[in-house]
């Protein structure tokens, strides 16, 4: 076996922390191993009605949507 194969890591080895308001360096104190961390700034929410949740809600949808399929790779399925 190739000594590359030996170190290979599954994806479920990897974690990543998303902060919606500041950098995640605010909330932890340490960042753990195999961890990448994402800072997606969140404006303001106050006085949002139930239609701007909704339109946030799809946003963050489509973020999320595209960060799995960016860490599972291009021949994912």
């Amino acid at each position: 076996a190739h000594p590359v194969d030996k170190m290979t890591l599954g994806l479920s080895d990897y974690h990543v922390i998303v902060s919606l308001d500041g950098p995640v360096e605010d909330y932890l104190s340490e960042i753990p191993f195999h961890t990448a961390t994402l800072d997606w700034k969140l404006e303001s929410t106050e006085g949002y009605n139930k239609e701007q949740f909704e339109v946030l809600h799809r946003a963050l949808s489509l973020q999320v949507r595209g960060l799995m399929e960016r860490l599972s790779g291009p021949e994912a399925d």
